[in-house]
């Protein structure tokens, strides 16, 4: 499968520098939200996984969300993979970025489950570029310390296996809800935008990414319509 593509639209490698990230950090807090970590547990958490990685080793990243159809890194492959043991659910609060704390929106998180099976995204970062590109995807995932980078081990339809690198949601963190009714799930994603984009538009090409690669799942197709639909009965665009 060759790289994903970037449109003009999506976010790219200047939207995660370290000014970037404290200027969230610092919306995160006059609106209240909880405590962003620290540069330097940001720090101290990307040298950890880097300390696992062997001379000469690349690294796979696993993405199951927008990593897949944007990954705003430098990656010299992209393949569809599998991760056993995950799934991949809206139960993240999101009130920055494609939502404010008065409209909240959800975003996908990588969440353990035994019995399930997600299939996603793996990108290889070769191992010369492995500073570079792990400090642009620290300042992307790791702004609130909801997610905990965790290798797993994934497998490519080839049948060949390999510990990938992703970043599973926390269920001790504040942002993380589960068991949201449907109606509320469609209603948040339906309604929530911010400074990124609407909350919608990133359901919406998360579902056409999978759909394109024959990988959808039935419950996030759905959920898009529904979304779809209850803007039409709003009166709004789809």
């Amino acid at each position: 499968m060759s790289d994903v593509r970037v449109s003009p639209h999506q976010l790219t490698r200047d939207d995660f520098t370290a000014e970037r990230v404290q200027i969230y950090a610092a919306m995160m807090r006059q609106r209240g939200m909880p405590e962003p970590m620290s540069e330097q547990e940001r720090e101290q958490s990307r040298q950890a996984v880097l300390a696992t990685i062997t001379s000469g080793e690349d690294l796979w990243l696993f993405g199951y969300g927008s990593l897949m159809w944007n990954p705003a890194i430098t990656v010299s492959e992209s393949r569809i993979a599998r991760i056993a043991e995950h799934t991949r659910r809206f139960c993240l609060t999101l009130s920055l970025g494609r939502g404010v704390p008065e409209r909240p929106g959800l975003m996908l998180a990588l969440d353990y489950e035994p019995g399930t099976i997600c299939t996603g995204i793996a990108h290889r970062i070769l191992n010369r570029d492995l500073d570079s590109e792990t400090k642009v995807l620290w300042y992307r995932e790791m702004i609130s310390g909801a997610y905990k980078a965790q290798w797993l081990m994934g497998e490519f339809p080839d049948g060949s296996r390999c510990r990938m690198l992703s970043f599973v949601v926390r269920r001790d963190h504040a942002r993380y809800e589960r068991g949201l009714p449907q109606s509320e799930q469609v209603r948040r994603i339906a309604e929530a935008e911010g400074v990124l984009g609407t909350n919608r538009d990133y359901l919406y090409r998360t579902a056409e990414f999978l759909i394109s690669r024959d990988i959808a799942e039935e419950w996030l197709v759905e959920l898009a319509e529904d979304v779809r639909n209850y803007r039409i009965q709003q009166g709004e665009k789809p």
